[in-house]
Parts: C-alpha cells; sequence; structure tokens
C-alpha cells in the first residue's frame, strides 16, 4: 500500500513481509487421525521436519517403565518408576546414595524397591546409570564443559565398568540393560579402547532379545559400524525400532543410501523401513513407494503415514492456490524447490506463471487420480485400516470434485462420535454437502452448522502432540470457513460469502488489511467523542470492496440489523460488527467508482459527518484543497477552489456534483461549459491512483500496484474492480473523455492551451507511463506538439515551461 513499509513506522524496521513454512498451506485431511502415536516429526510440512521432539508421547520411556515394572514383580507403582528414570536429576539421586540419606524419596516405591537387600544388583545399576548421566551431561553444560572436575567420573571408565559388568552378570535383564549402557557410553568417548567387545556385546544380548534399548542400541550400534552400508541398516532398525531415536536416526542415514538397500535387501521389515524412509524424503510424488510398500506388507505400520502426506502434498498443490491464491510452483514435479518459500506466490500473476501453474493444476488432478485407484486396490485387499482408506479416498474425490464418488466411499462408514475418525467423516461431510445441496435451504444450513461446531468438540488424536510453533495449525475450521465461502460466492450470496470468509483466520494471498486487528497499531484519532464507536479497519470490507454492489451491501446492513436472525446466520455474523457508517461509506465508494455522484452524495450526507475525521487513514490522505485543484500538478492554473474546513467526503463530492448540475443547466455558452468540463475532468483526475483524492474510490494505494495484478497478503491492489473502473482509476480515460468535451467546445486559446496540458499531465499521472505507453526518451506526444505548434506563448504554457517538472514540454 502507499500505507505499506513507508507510512507504517512501527514496522519498517522488519526485514520485509514473509511467510513460515506451513502457514500458506491449506490442508484438511488430518494427520494422526487413526491415533497412531510417533510419527507426528514426520508430517508432512515445508519444514525439513514437522518438529523435532523425539518421542512426542513418551512411548519408549513408558515401554522402559513398563519393563523395570514387570521386573518388580509389578509391585512398584508406575509413575515411581518414570520419576526416578526420567524427571529425577542425578545428582539428587548420587548425593542421596552418596550421603546414605533416602529422605527425599521415602514415598517412591521404586526408590524403596532398589534399597531393598535383594535388589542390591538393580541399584547398582541404576548408580552407574546416574554416574553415566551426569558425566554425559556434565561436559555438554555450558557452565562446566571447560572445567576438570576430578569428582565426575569419566565416560571411558564408565564404558569399561558397563561392559564389566555386563560380562559378569547371570542377570538376564541387567545384562541387555549394561550392555546398551556400555555401547552408548562408548559412542561418546573420544579417544576409545577396541570396540569389539562393545559391538559384541550388543550382538550378544541385546540383538536376539526384544527389549525398548534394542532400537535404542542399534543406533549406536550403526553409528560405531566403519561399514557405511551396515551403518545405514542399523539406524534403519533403530528407526523402525524405536520411537526416541526415530528422528536421529532419520537424520543420521544417508539418503542416497536407501535405493540400494530397496533393491539389494532381502529383509521384509528391512525393505519396509527403507521404502517409508524413502517415502518420508520424498517432497515431490511418493506414489509408487507407497504402492511398492503396500506389495512388502499391505498391514504396514507406515502406510497411514505416508498415505496421509501425499494428500496434504495434494491439497497443498491444488487447493492451497485454489483457496488460498499461494502459488503451487514451490515444489516441482520431482519435488524441487523451483521458488524459495519465503516468496511462495508472490509473482504468480505473470502470464507465464499462470500458464504453469494451469499445467500443475491439470497434472496434479491426474496424480490424485492415479492415488484414488491405488486406495481403491488396497480397500478391497488387505489392509492396515479400511475405515482409514474409505476416508482418504473420499477426501480424495472431494479434491477432484467427484462429490458423488465421495458421498459412496462415506456411504460404508458408521461412526459414532467417540471415534478417531470423526473429526475427519466431519470434514468430508461439510465438503461434500456444499456441493451437493441447495446451501440457501434452511435445514441444510442447520445440519452444516451442527457439524461445524461439532468439528470444534470431535476427539483429535495426537493434537497435542505438536510443536505448536512448527506444526501446521490447528485450523479446519478456517479452511471450512474457506471451502463454504466460496460455495455461497459461486451461488451469488455474497454477503454470506463475505461473513464466512472474515470468520476464517487463515492466511490468504489476498490483501485484506495488514494485521488481523488494525486497531493495535493504527488507534482512531478520536479527535471527539461522535456516534461512531468501532475502529474501521480494512479487514472489516475487503471482501465486499472486492466483490459486493451496493445494493448488497445494502442489504448487508439490513441483515447485520435484523432481530431474529437463524440459529447458522448468528453463527457467522461477527462478533462486533462494524458501524453501519463503515457499510454506508464503502456504498457510496462504490457510487464514486461508477461516477454516480449524486448517489454517492445522498449516502454520504446520511452518514454521520464526523466518520472521516476520526477513521481509518482518511483525514491523512484526503486534502483540504478542492477536489478539481490540481495545485502544484498544474502551475498555470491559478484560480483556487475554498479549502474544506474538515475532512469531509460529503463537501468533496457536493462540489463534484455542484459541477456537474451546473453542466446540466440550460443556456450555457460553450465556453462556460468547457470551463465546467476542466473542473470536471480535473476532478476525475485528481481521483486516479497517481491524483490527491485517489481515497475517493480506493483505500490504499501500493507503489508497484497496477491494474492486472490480483496482488499479495502484504500488498494492496485495486484488483478485481479494475476490471470495470481499471481505464479510469490508472488510465484517467474519464478525465480524458472529459477534457476531449471541452476541447470541443472552447475557442479560447488560453483555455484551449490549459485543456493540452491537462490532457498531458493526465497521461504522465496514468498507467500510460507505468506500462511504458508514455515514451520514456520523451519523444512529443500529440498534445505536446500542439502546445509548441500553436499554443507557445500562452501563459498557461509559459507557466507550464517555467514551474511543471511533470510535464516534458
Amino acid at each position: 500500500m502507499l500505507l505499506i513499509c513507508c507510512f507504517l513506522p512501527k514496522l519498517a524496521g522488519a526485514c520485509g513481509p514473509s511467510l513460515y513454512p506451513d502457514e500458506a498451506r491449506f490442508a484438511l485431511f488430518r494427520n494422526g487421525i487413526n491415533g497412531q502415536e510417533g510419527f507426528e516429526p514426520f508430517y508432512y510440512s515445508e519444514y525439513f521436519l514437522n518438529s523435532n521432539i523425539p518421542d512426542p508421547t513418551g512411548k519408549d520411556y513408558k515401554r522402559n517403565c513398563r519393563e523395570w515394572q514387570h521386573v518388580t514383580g509389578e509391585t512398584v507403582n508406575f509413575e515411581d518408576i518414570y520419576s526416578i528414570q526420567y524427571t529425577c536429576a542425578p545428582d539428587s539421586f548420587l548425593s542421596a546414595y552418596e550421603q546414605k540419606n533416602w529422605s527425599a524419596f521415602k514415598q517412591n516405591s521404586f526408590t524403596n524397591w532398589l534399597l531393598k537387600k535383594k535388589n542390591k544388583a538393580y541399584l547398582d545399576y541404576f548408580i552407574l546409570a546416574k554416574q553415566m548421566e551426569a558425566a554425559q551431561f556434565h561436559r555438554g553444560d555450558p557452565w562446566t564443559a571447560s572445567l576438570l572436575d576430578t569428582n565426575t567420573i569419566s565416560l571411558e571408565q564408565l564404558a569399561r565398568t558397563a561392559l564389566e559388568r555386563c560380562n559378569k552378570t547371570k542377570n538376564g535383564f541387567l545384562k541387555t540393560r549394561y550392555a546398551f549402557q556400555a555401547i552408548k557410553t562408548v559412542y561418546y568417548v573420544i579417544e576409545r579402547d577396541d570396540l569389539a567387545a562393545y559391538l559384541k556385546a550388543f550382538e550378544t544380548y541385546i540383538e536376539p532379545g526384544q527389549s525398548v534399548v534394542k532400537g535404542w542400541g542399534y543406533y549406536f550400534y550403526g553409528l560405531l559400524q566403519q561399514d557405511k552400508f551396515k551403518r545405514n541398516i542399523c539406524l534403519l532398525r533403530a528407526f523402525d525400532l524405536s520411537e526416541e531415536k526415530k528422528v536421529a536416526a532419520f537424520n543420521k542415514i544417508e539418503p542416497a543410501s536407501l535405493a540400494a538397500i530397496i533393491q539389494q535387501e532381502k529383509d521384509p521389515e528391512l525393505k519396509e523401513s527403507a521404502l517409508a524412509m524413502q517415502g518420508i524424503y520424498t517432497m515431490g510424488r511418493a506414489g509408487d513407494l507407497i504402492s511398492a510398500l503396500y506389495q512388502v506388507n499391505p498391514g504396514s505400520k507406515y502406510l497411514p503415514l505416508l498415505l496421509t502426506r501425499e494428500i496434504n502434498k495434494v491439497e497443498d498443490w491444488i487447493w492451497s492456490y485454489a483457496f488460498l491464491g499461494f502459488s503451487n510452483l514451490a515444489i516441482d514435479y520431482e519435488g524441487k524447490r523451483t521458488f524459495s518459500y519465503w516468496n511462495k506466490g508472490y509473482t504468480e500473476d505473470e502470464t507465464q506463471q499462470k500458464t504453469l501453474i494451469a499445467a500443475n493444476r491439470k497434472n496434479d488432478l491426474e496424480y490424485v487420480a492415479e492415488l484414488c485407484t491405488l486406495m481403491a486396490k488396497m480397500a478391497g485387499g488387505q489392509c492396515y485400516d479400511k475405515d482409514f482408506l474409505e476416508l482418504a479416498q473420499a477426501h480424495l474425490y472431494n479434491i477432484r470434485g467427484n462429490y458423488t464418488a465421495a458421498t459412496r466411499a462415506l456411504a460404508g462408514l458408521t461412526l459414532p462420535e467417540s471415534s478417531v475418525y470423526y473429526k475427519q467423516w466431519l470434514i468430508e461431510s461439510i465438503i461434500i454437502c456444499a456441493h451437493t445441496e441447495d446451501i440457501s435451504d434452511l435445514k441444510v444450513q442447520n445440519r452444516l452448522l451442527q457439524w461445524l461446531r461439532a468439528v470444534d468438540t470431535a476427539p483429535s488424536p495426537n493434537e497435542n502432540n505438536n510443536e505448536a510453533t512448527l506444526a501446521e495449525n490447528d485450523d479446519d475450521l478456517s479452511e471450512l470457513f474457506l471451502v463454504l465461502s466460496k460455495k455461497f460466492q459461486d451461488k451469488g450470496a455474497v454477503n454470506t460469502a463475505g461473513l464466512l470468509y472474515n470468520k476464517s483466520h487463515h492466511q490468504k494471498n489476498r490483501y485484506d488489511g495488514w494485521t488481523s486487528n488494525w486497531s493495535d497499531l493504527y488507534p482512531a484519532q478520536q479527535k471527539k467523542p461522535h456516534s461512531v464507536t468501532p475502529k474501521m479497519n480494512y479487514k472489516q470490507i475487503a471482501f465486499w470492496d472486492r466483490y459486493a454492489s451496493p445494493q448488497e451491501l445494502e442489504a448487508l446492513i439490513a441483515f447485520k440489523d435484523k432481530q431474529h436472525k437463524t440459529a447458522f446466520e448468528q453463527y457467522i455474523s461477527p462478533e462486533q460488527w462494524p458501524d453501519a457508517q463503515v457499510y454506508k461509506d464503502l456504498i457510496g465508494t462504490k457510487y464514486m467508482r461508477m461516477e454516480r455522484y449524486h448517489d454517492a452524495l445522498q449516502v454520504f450526507k446520511s452518514m454521520d459527518q464526523e466518520f472521516w475525521n476520526d477513521n481509518y487513514y482518511y483525514a491523512d490522505y484526503l486534502p483540504f484543497t478542492g477536489i478539481s485543484d490540481l495545485s502544484t500538478y498544474a502551475p498555470w492554473d491559478k484560480s483556487r477552489m475554498k479549502q474544506y474546513k474538515r475532512t469531509s467526503k460529503t463537501e468533496i463530492v457536493a462540489d463534484i456534483v455542484a459541477i456537474v448540475d451546473q453542466l446540466n443547466k440550460p443556456g450555457l455558452s460553450e465556453e462556460q461549459k468547457a470551463r465546467h468540463y476542466i473542473q470536471l475532468g480535473n476532478c476525475k483526475l485528481n481521483m486516479t491512483k497517481n491524483g490527491l483524492f485517489w481515497m475517493m474510490l480506493s483505500y490504499g494505494n501500493f507503489g508497484q500496484e497496477n491494474r492486472g495484478n490480483s496482488g499479495n497478503f502484504y500488498t494492496y491492489t485495486f484488483y478485481p474492480n479494475t476490471i470495470a473502473y481499471g481505464d479510469n482509476y490508472y488510465g484517467a480515460q474519464s478525465a480524458l473523455e472529459a477534457y476531449d468535451q471541452a476541447l470541443k467546445l472552447s475557442k479560447n486559446k488560453e483555455q484551449l492551451a490549459s485543456v493540452y496540458l491537462y490532457k498531458e499531465l493526465a497521461l504522465v499521472l496514468s498507467d500510460h507511463v507505468f506500462g511504458n505507453k508514455y515514451d520514456e526518451k520523451r519523444t512529443r506526444t500529440e498534445n505536446v506538439n500542439m502546445l509548441r505548434k500553436y499554443f507557445a506563448h500562452t501563459k498557461a504554457y509559459e507557466a507550464a515551461t517555467s514551474y511543471c517538472a511533470d510535464i516534458d514540454l
């Protein structure tokens, strides 16, 4: 906007507008809808990983505690084991041991069990484990890393002790634990002993078993391998068996090795894990990998994850553009970034980009059809979860626009409200209903309302397991509002569409106001109390500015004041309505664009006359000079109208109406009419994009704005009003027509000279300049040629040559 950056002092210090990854994504197929935990970091995201939290629900930690609880004969409280294992600081435990003072732990059933004489071997293990924990984190502590702490046992000593005890003990449970502590700790030792004994301990005591430490152990065992292929195999096993080491193994494995493992490996479990990891790494199409994974194991735990990722991809490629306006060109067919995410969608309106977007959409829809076929095949055979597949198919059909097929896919599903799938069923049902039923019908609206409210309360498995700053926002309702908004708009119900659009808080690639709450940045001036209580911001009217007619805005005001709204109408209504003045101002502005000045005047007269003084930016951008006064743009014009005493669209439009009424008076001479046409032309020129009164027709003015650009989320744009009014607002066409009328009527040489000067000024101020129609090499226009040939000695011409820097004469 003209209001942007240079006019936004509180924002000017920033690097500029940008989008965080996933902020511009549209995704209605929910991750983890089957309640499966552990894969949260690998949900589809524009980040490398959706989150970096390993094992967000603590499955491995809980499993470890259950194994310890089993050893105790189920006599110990699970929470007490967890407390000592994972929340008790090693220093606290070791201090109690050294001082033989366990008073702080006397209420802990697990500590009491460890302190029994018969369980001394388990206590000895725990002491060693806590010593290892203290030594490992001591080295990583920036306050102690550079200090030689003689009280800290070296990791090398601890690793040797663990290995010695592993080989010595007869207790199989402890032997496994000591073997794990040994191989984990020796990995962190900088100058290691011969590793053979440590590796053998893992192979002998951990690898054959099924303990939780097996997955953890494979991670360290793999990292200690010299052979790269074996190293990657072990990391794959760690990825598959462990939850806590999944992210670490994923980050350590060499992605290039996965294809070779898939081809060479005979072990179906390894091949399954390799296919899954390859699928996660693939940001482009992964349908072939999913199909191969299904062939290896139709019941694979990885299938729902990869299928959900694939659905999220096509949602992003197709729906992010359709509903949010963000380009689907951030990732190409092969998954390569064709544009930085930080610039996603910024240049989508160039012709070449639009062609590519259309081609992408066609290809993506064909790919959706391929995925539907693949899922139908899965549903017909052995599969992990038929309910999941039916919902996934329904969603893909909805993306394709095949709502009949989507309805069929849902027909076989009977889901109670307690089902983990219920929320996804609601989403699919709302989409289908919006596209197959009469959404203007009260019964249909009531059903939609019931479902929308249920989306808020339906079970959301795993919703608390993501990093809030990284995960795709829980914005399903906002996205559903946009789906419904688009359908109501397609049906011609602009006001309902607008209310739903405003109810959505999703980031859209349209300028709806710089922030969601402009009053935080730009409080109204509040010069004196008046009847308009809400502060106006552009977000309140942006949708209607783009799409509504004056009559639809009148209907919106009536709807606002409607006493007995239906439940659906109450639901879509804003919590706080803007004052009717805000809508009236937009009605008057639309009449101004239509050049229905008398109608505009009647609207503005009906408003609170202090409105423009106290709201939005009117007082900043509407001058006090007369509307027909081009000021320093036209130094040849010595006449000056009265100055406005306040910011008032009423007074401005009254002056235009007075000129129009004068033109329509009978008995005027041609010179008088010419003079009025010049005044009218000046008014119209002043209300173009580069005129002094541009805010009479527009709510913003961005420096790089042009009539063909639909804009971005951070730049004001006059589009789509440019379709109807662009010739006048950008091209000064109506102003030029008024000047041409004056040319036909006037015989006065001075007046004719001024008309040619005004016409030339109109070209300078219009998009002739910005579209290179106004020759930058200063080749003379017809106006300038006429002035130089016939009017060079007029006072108007002389004033222009002396004082007008805008016109090259």
